[in-house]
């Protein structure tokens, strides 16, 4: 079954553009085409990738439709109420459902492939899954039955373009060196935080405290490079920050230690400074 994103007008002449035109008067919509060569509509939007282009859509087989396209992101059409799923990165272009999970390439905020975990029919955050570097311009993609390779189509004319291969083939050692590090530096704020608190609320409530700002300016959730300039430097500030551009950098481009030498000076001074802390006190402690 082919999923097709398009507009619901009549073919006409006209020289006017449909991507620029209104989506009350031009409906966006998804339509299938079966092995039959029967075809159908089976997705409107009249408010919806208003005045842009909806590119591209998919399916999960069971009567849930996604479509993705400028200005709305990932848009819910099904049997069920539509729903935006996401318009975080509202510039999306080729959309599939993979493995359970919908996928999307864009060559704003991010440029890259980004993963939205499961078929979602509501709001959902989606996060990068593949970072094809800055100026990249990916559309279609392909990955094995493993997710181990993934194969993607670039426009771009600065020797960029043309079919990529990416290879999920990270180092061990350069994963173990980044987690080891990253679990020290851990272990150490958590003992830390057992040691100034007094209580085990108190320590709950400092741990929520720590465990957000981590979350949030991390990059985990929210992209950094789509952040308020002012609120980027504080990220450096992040220990987890390092540690997923280490995972991401060894498992999507292969780099090694030598790679990502400022990351893995940024966690080491972490480890030793936020454990070493740690441990000094702990020894205080015990001395009281």
């Amino acid at each position: 079954m082919l999923v097709l994103a398009g507009y619901n007008i009549a073919f006409t002449n006209s020289s006017s553009s449909l991507a620029g035109s209104s989506s009350a008067n031009v409906p966006r919509v998804l339509g299938v085409l079966d092995s039959a060569g029967s075809f159908a509509v089976v997705g409107f939007t009249t408010n919806q990738y208003s005045g842009n282009n909806i590119r591209s859509g998919t399916t999960d087989g069971r009567g849930n439709y996604w479509g993705a396209g400028a200005n709305s992101g990932t848009f819910y059409f099904g049997t069920g109420p539509t729903n935006t799923v996401q318009n975080a990165v509202a510039n999306s272009v080729v959309l599939q459902d993979l493995g359970g999970n919908l996928y999307f390439s864009t060559s704003k905020t991010t440029p890259g492939i980004w993963k939205i975990p499961g078929t979602p029919t509501a709001p959902a955050t989606a996060a990068v899954f593949l970072n094809a570097g800055s100026g990249s311009s990916p559309y279609a993609f392909a990955f094995n039955t493993n997710f181990t390779t993934a194969y993607v189509a670039d426009d771009t004319l600065t020797g960029k373009g043309g079919v990529q291969r990416w290879n999920f083939n990270g180092s061990v050692w350069t994963v173990a060196l980044g987690l080891v590090l990253f679990t020290f530096t851990s272990i150490g704020m958590g003992l830390l935080i057992s040691l100034v608190s007094r209580t085990q609320q108190q320590a709950q409530q400092t741990v929520m405290f720590v465990l957000i700002p981590t979350m949030v300016l991390s990059g985990f959730i929210f992209p950094i490079e789509s952040m308020p300039a002012a609120i980027v430097p504080l990220t450096y500030l992040i220990p987890l920050r390092y540690a997923l551009v280490v995972l991401r950098g060894a498992f999507l481009k292969g780099s090694g230690i030598l790679d990502m030498w400022v990351q893995f000076a940024a966690m080491v001074a972490f480890a030793v400074g936020i454990f070493g802390l740690a441990v000094s006190r702990f020894q205080k402690r015990l001395a009281e």
